[in-house]
């Protein structure tokens, strides 16, 4: 799926970059896929460790 809204208001992505700025959503070819991802706390985590 394509985000159309952003296309109107491109602002949108800056603006909602977590909920209504997104891009495009996909469709992972296996859940396993994504087991390893790290989300938005650990991100963060893995950033402010030295």
């Amino acid at each position: 799926a394509v985000n159309c809204a952003i296309i109107e208001d491109p602002a949108l992505v800056n603006r909602a970059a977590e909920s209504e700025g997104w891009f495009f959503q996909l469709t992972p070819a296996s859940p396993e896929a994504f087991e390893d991802l790290l989300d938005a706390t650990a991100y963060r985590v893995l950033l402010e460790t030295p």
